[in-house]
């Protein structure tokens, strides 16, 4: 079976590769930050909600935040939401303007 990445979702790509260049492949955050975000500001790519992308990967390499958190929090802000439940509370406690409550 071929998976074509042009119908999955944008978010679960690029999770997936800040995954792989993260832990197979040994990168810093900063090296990881730098290629994802070249792939988000490529000009012929139209990348819905590139900023909350931008603003995660910040986050990710700044705070130290695992990525899927970082843009489940930020992705959360950008919707207007304010408070995340969760029991992995230490990374979303990391995320300016976000309440964090356990379920």
């Amino acid at each position: 079976m071929i998976i074509s990445f042009m119908k999955m979702p944008f978010n679960v790509v690029l999770m997936e590769f800040v995954w792989a260049l993260e832990k197979v492949y040994h990168q810093p955050k900063p090296a990881v930050r730098e290629l994802a975000e070249a792939i988000i500001n490529t000009p012929q790519l139209k990348v819905a909600m590139s900023g909350v992308f931008l603003q995660a990967l910040k986050l990710y390499e700044e705070k130290n935040i695992k990525f899927a958190d970082a843009l489940m929090g930020c992705w959360g802000l950008s919707l207007g939401l304010d408070t995340a439940f969760t029991y992995d509370e230490k990374d979303f406690k990391r995320i300016e303007g976000l309440a964090v409550k356990r379920p």
